[in-house]
């Protein structure tokens, strides 16, 4: 596992974004922390990013008739991606980020459910007219952790956010397989 260094240590404190990223493509598994500084704020004037290696864990939540609710592993989906836009000001992060310290590693643990989360749901949706109509659809619902491993084996677990929605592009973990 990787260790963090002062300068991962800095990165985070002083990001104007973070994205969680984890990419499985072509046999290659990429997991990283990307932390961004805005041209405004860096001293070269220009978008600087600074990338953290981390490991990722998968579980998911089997929905079907044998398997109603179990936690099982999963195979690793093809894209997982999470950001938080402003952590200066985001205190749920701000609470979390102090505990990371020197040494340690951190690994992102990415849920997700099989079969989708609210079945029968309704999702409501503008019309032409102005109107609104109703239709089934199912909702799927995603979540990011961050466990901060500490030298002496200790594990800090901390949700960081969630996501409910469709199947489709604006879904959390994508490429999920029961």
């Amino acid at each position: 596992m990787y260790s963090l260094t002062k300068q991962d240590l800095k990165c985070i404190k002083n990001a104007d974004y973070i994205c969680f990223d984890y990419l499985n493509e072509n046999g290659q598994n990429v997991s990283q922390i990307r932390c961004n500084v805005e041209g405004k704020n860096s001293s070269t004037g220009y978008l600087q990013t600074h990338l953290i290696e981390c490991d990722s864990r998968f579980e998911i939540y089997v929905d079907k008739p044998n398997y109603k609710y179990q936690v099982s592993t999963m195979d690793k989906p093809k894209r997982c991606y999470d950001s938080i836009s402003h952590p200066k000001s985001d205190n749920h992060w701000e609470s979390i980020r102090p505990l990371i310290r020197e040494n340690d590693s951190i690994i992102l643990q990415w849920h997700s459910n099989s079969e989708g989360y609210l079945r029968g749901s309704t999702t409501t949706i503008e019309s032409d007219n102005g109107g609104y109509i109703a239709y089934k659809e199912r909702l799927f619902y995603d979540k990011l952790s961050i466990i901060i491993a500490k030298p002496n084996g200790k594990r800090l677990e901390f949700w960081i956010s969630f996501s409910i929605c469709p199947d489709n592009s604006a879904r959390m973990i994508k490429g999920v397989k029961a």
